[in-house]
């Protein structure tokens, strides 16, 4: 579905993203955001959403509201502790909480299955924020990747 990373991303501030799935086959997808940052950054997300073609919200805790546990979401945080991955309050977008990564040089991941059907196009949003250091650039390199499958 993409990726972005610090030489494609404003720092700094929330971006929007917005893209259209259409499901191949009917079985269960997984939309996962996978990370890699280092110790002078932090990837944020929040207000994730699919929707099918009648506005059916196919996630659940979109908006990391529910709890301090990113609940109804798989995570992958690898030897990252739960310190540097996880639900936080100190950079949400619109409302009190969003999931934060800021772990040392590690891939770790988030993602939520879904049941799909077949020609049925998904509507998938959310919203990113990344900062470094004191908000003025990258000491790099980080990257988010967003895939569907």
């Amino acid at each position: 579905m993409g990726s972005v990373n610090d030489t494609s991303a404003a720092s700094g501030t929330w971006v929007h993203c917005n893209s259209s799935y259409l499901a191949t086959i009917s079985k269960n997808l997984t939309l996962q955001f996978t990370f890699r940052t280092n110790n002078k950054c932090a990837w944020y997300i929040d207000d994730v959403s699919v929707q099918d073609p009648f506005s059916t919200e196919m996630l659940t805790n979109g908006g990391f509201e529910n709890s301090s546990l990113p609940t109804g979401w798989t995570t992958n945080p690898g030897s990252c502790t739960a310190s540097k991955f996880g639900v936080s309050t100190s950079q949400p977008y619109g409302s009190t909480r969003s999931f934060c990564d800021t772990c040392d040089s590690q891939l770790v991941s988030i993602s939520q299955s879904f049941p799909a059907i077949v020609n049925r196009l998904y509507s998938v949003s959310y919203w990113y924020f990344f900062i470094c250091g004191n908000g003025n650039g990258s000491p790099g390199p980080i990257e988010m990747i967003i895939t569907m499958n």
